[in-house]
């Protein structure tokens, strides 16, 4: 039994997994078998993967819309939850209530906050009546919510 090192960068099998990405890549092999040695990885990786992290919000029983965020990098909750009010603001617009710019931007559904160690949110139920929301399960497991449940408050 012979053995060699191989590099398998993330492009290497484009032809077969053309959904491939730096983030997340398979490599065809054939009939070899392997072991990990090493691995590097860029100082950055998306880690709000393109149509991956996304959250649905419904207010009085009307579709918002499936909010989804930009791929980026985020490393801390703080930004996360800036990114996810920043993506309300943008595609809810013309859904905000209050009389001035300032007013809309505050009055946004869905707020999140840390809670000592825990991701909490707030529904805006006081300025838009029932306020729900459903989370994709990326974005689900990064707040520490549960894809499979329906958010409300009554």
């Amino acid at each position: 039994m012979s053995r060699f090192y191989l590099t398998l960068p993330s492009n290497s099998s484009m032809q077969y997994y053309p959904e491939n990405t730096v983030a997340r890549y398979t490599t065809k092999l054939d009939k070899w078998e392997v072991g990990l040695v090493e691995i590097s990885v860029p100082a950055v990786i998306a880690n709000v993967v393109r149509d991956e992290c996304f959250l649905d919000i419904v207010i009085v029983g009307n579709h918002m819309g499936k909010l989804v965020l930009p791929p980026t990098n985020v490393r801390r909750l703080h930004r996360l939850f800036d990114l996810i009010h920043d993506e309300q603001r943008k595609q809810l617009s013309y859904g905000l209530m209050g009389r001035t710019q300032q007013e809309r931007n505050a009055n946004i559904p869905v707020h999140f906050y840390l809670d000592g160690d825990n991701v909490s949110m707030k529904l805006r139920n006081d300025v838009y009546g029932q306020v729900s929301v459903m989370f994709s399960k990326s974005l689900a497991d990064m707040l520490g919510f549960d894809d499979r449940i329906n958010y409300l408050r009554i």
